[in-house]
């Protein structure tokens, strides 16, 4: 026997206008990032993830360690995730006057997929001169034909802009 009263026909309504809806938005990408260095680059890339709000459980940052040259951060990253597929992002941030960036560049065009069955390659981020620079550029003004022989010669700058603001 059919119940069609209207009281129960708007309580079925009411329980389908309040049941749970699916998710309507995705979560946030996983992303993977092996930097170069040990401190510098993995330092920025935290500073620049903190300034930008972007969610610490989202970015797994993995330092090279003495892996330092292009290719190796690349087949670093590769092996990464490879281990574990949950990336949606792959980076690698590494100097870029490597002459072994194109090499590099060849290999990170090889395509990854991961968990979800999504295929994406490793992108480099390749820091022209140095990291050190950019660095630099966050506290003070350069003119593009100003040069720095080294990072070093960075590091030595940013040193003397921390003394000139702290007025000792």
């Amino acid at each position: 026997m059919h119940d069609n009263q209207p009281k129960h026909r708007q309580m079925r309504k009411e329980q389908r206008r309040i049941a749970r809806q699916k998710a309507s938005r995705g979560g946030l990408p996983a992303i993977l990032v092996v930097c170069e260095g040990r401190e510098t680059e993995p330092n920025y890339s935290d500073g620049l993830r903190d300034h930008m709000r972007i969610n610490a459980a989202a970015v797994h940052i993995e330092v090279g360690d003495s892996v330092t040259d292009p290719v190796g951060l690349v087949r670093k990253a590769q092996k990464l995730f490879k281990s574990d597929r949950d990336y949606d992002l792959v980076f690698v941030i590494c100097d870029g006057d490597s002459h072994h960036l194109t090499a590099a560049r060849a290999l990170a065009a090889r395509p990854l997929r991961n968990a979800a069955g999504v295929t994406t390659k490793v992108q480099i981020i390749a820091s022209c001169p140095s990291i050190e620079f950019w660095l630099l550029l966050h506290f003070e003004y350069s003119a593009l034909s100003r040069s720095f022989s080294c990072p070093n010669a960075c590091a030595d700058a940013m040193a003397r802009n921390a003394i000139s603001r702290s007025g000792t």
